[in-house]
């Protein structure tokens, strides 16, 4: 932000979650089995989306604070070719 105070809400997948994956494609595909596993990777999904939700609710909570909020979405990579200092071969600086 402007002010300098910087929000990072990212909530990535936990080891469990990989763990459970990998359990779940290791067991056999007959009806009945890995049931258990997939009730887990269930909820471990869940708990994972209400954190990025909860995250995403302090945000937005902590924004209303002010009275006008603006993004501002830039191509950097864009930017910096155009502004960059290095010029082309055979042009004069």
């Amino acid at each position: 932000m402007s002010n300098g105070i910087k929000i990072d809400f990212e909530a990535h997948e936990t080891p469990r979650i990989k763990r459970l994956q990998k359990k779940i494609a290791r067991t056999r595909k007959d009806p009945g089995t890995g049931k258990g596993s997939g009730s887990l990777l269930r909820k471990e999904h869940e708990k994972l989306n209400n954190r990025r939700r909860d995250a995403q609710n302090k945000i937005l909570t902590f924004l209303r604070l002010y009275g006008k909020v603006v993004f501002q979405d830039d191509y950097i990579k864009g930017w910096t070719a155009h502004f960059s200092k290095a010029t082309p071969q055979g042009q004069a600086a």
